[in-house]
């Protein structure tokens, strides 16, 4: 019996492109569900427990002016105001004087020419004043005799004013614990309202919470100081520093909380704020105080040291949050360390 070869060729044939068709289904249908998964902000490795990083960019593609308040180790100037422009990469003064000192700036999130600032008065008593950058006309807001206010911190709608101040009177904050200060609230009128005990107030995107350090952790309370406080992290040893530091995003997505004495700042990815729920995003090595987001919340501006180190060589550093690279930006050992703060990031 003759085999005809044509039907075995035409047989080949078709199974071929039934095994080509078939590669190319299955190829469709594994890009289509990784399509899916990238939709719905899960990625295949995230099966594995990792995180898929797009392209991001380096810090160096970090933009934008950080503010300081620095004092230089030698000179006749005060306690005075300072910005990094990461476009010339120069460190230019805002706001020095010989005569005066002024503290811890922020600028409203309405009026770009427009922020609030510490400065002492006749009394000696550090109140806030708001200043417009443009006509230079200062304005004394807050009148009350808390000896030590720092850290003015804007509502999102700009009609309101966060800031931390120790007792009445008082020229020392003794052993440096976040609940040696109180926090209060005030409007654009200098009307105050006690919120709680405790240190750095920063807002929740929608300006109805208030997240404050206090000694054994992360607490959220009401803007207005009604309600008991809800205590949303707590400390491992249940002693929070002074020392320690926080900031949240301008979309309050994040939480940076810095703790220079153990050499972390950890990244706590905020889901809700009412109810609170976060979890743990990044934890980043380093020795670092002020912890300070840019407006896009891409990176994380700090002022590191070498801690217990004789010269500390204090520095700001960038860290793209997402890769974790990091960058010195500007060396600050021509200023003195204690007396350095990082405010505010404008883009």
């Amino acid at each position: 019996m003759r085999f005809d070869f044509k039907i075995l060729d035409l047989i080949h044939r078709k199974i071929f492109l039934s095994i080509i068709f078939v590669s190319i289904a299955v190829s469709l249908l594994f890009l289509a569900g990784f399509l899916y998964l990238n939709k719905t902000n899960l990625s295949t490795s995230n099966l594995f427990g990792l995180k898929l990083v797009d392209k991001v960019s380096p810090p160096s593609e970090a933009k934008g002016k950080i503010y300081l308040t620095l004092i230089p180790i030698d000179g006749s100037f005060s306690q005075g105001l300072y910005y990094f422009d990461l476009a010339s990469m120069k460190l230019e003064k805002l706001f020095v004087n010989e005569d005066r000192s002024f503290i811890t700036n922020d600028f409203s999130p309405r009026r770009k020419d427009v922020m609030a600032f510490i400065m002492w008065d006749a009394d000696g008593n550090r109140q806030i004043f708001i200043r417009n950058n443009r006509s230079y006309n200062i304005r004394k807001l807050t009148i009350s005799d808390t000896k030590r206010k720092i850290d003015p911190e804007w509502s999102p709608n700009g009609k309101k004013i966060a800031f931390s101040a120790s007792g009445p009177g008082r020229e020392s904050v003794g052993p440096f614990v976040p609940e040696d200060w109180n926090v209060y609230v005030t409007n654009l009128r200098g009307m105050e309202t006690f919120i709680s005990k405790g240190i750095y107030p920063k807002w929740s995107p929608d300006g109805k919470k208030l997240l404050i350090l206090k000694n054994d952790g992360l607490y959220v309370y009401n803007r207005n100081g009604t309600g008991s406080g809800n205590k949303v992290w707590s400390v491992i040893d249940g002693k929070a520093r002074f020392s320690m530091k926080i900031d949240v995003s301008t979309d309050g997505s994040m939480i940076a909380w810095s703790n220079a004495k153990d050499g972390v700042v950890v990244i706590i990815k905020v889901t809700s704020w009412s109810p609170f729920k976060g979890s743990i995003y990044r934890v980043l090595k380093t020795s670092s105080f002020w912890p300070t987001f840019s407006k896009d919340g891409q990176f994380l501006a700090v002022q590191e040291i070498d801690y217990n180190a004789e010269n500390t060589n204090p520095r700001l550093v960038i860290y793209n949050i997402e890769t974790m690279e990091r960058e010195t930006v500007l060396d600050l050992s021509d200023y003195k360390q204690d007396f350095m703060f990082v405010s505010d990031w404008q883009q």
